[in-house]
């Protein structure tokens, strides 16, 4: 089985901000309800259910995201991929968790018309 993103991810957190930082009380809190085991943190993610996924996956990333770094989307991504689901990833560089310039929301949305069309196709014209 793929070894779960959570734990790498907050230890990847306490190594870059200290184990103080609020972005690690923040996933402690948020994905383990205080309780941060390894274990807890491996089934609350999603790369350990890939094989579970029946859906197309498309993944929108800024690449300055500060609230989930970037390379947990390149590991989700790869998740899928190894459990033989169709996924896309759109990487955006200078934005952030929220997309917030019109320019990435434009572009989200423009991929995300594309991908449905791609994964669903065009809806019958109405009678």
């Amino acid at each position: 089985a793929p070894v779960s993103d959570l734990p790498r991810m907050l230890l990847d957190e306490k190594r870059d901000h200290g184990d103080d930082h609020w972005v690690v009380s923040y996933w402690k809190r948020a994905m383990a309800n205080g309780k941060a085991s390894r274990k807890v943190l491996r089934e609350k993610s999603p790369a350990m259910y890939a094989e579970q996924f029946q859906a197309p996956v498309l993944l929108i990333h800024g690449k300055d995201d500060l609230v989930v770094p970037f390379r947990q989307s390149q590991r989700m991504k790869k998740a899928l991929q190894r459990a033989d689901k169709p996924v896309e990833l759109l990487s955006m560089r200078g934005e952030d968790h929220s997309l917030s310039s019109q320019g990435a929301q434009l572009k989200a949305l423009i991929a995300l018309d594309a991908f449905i069309e791609k994964h669903i196709g065009q809806p019958e014209p109405a009678p």
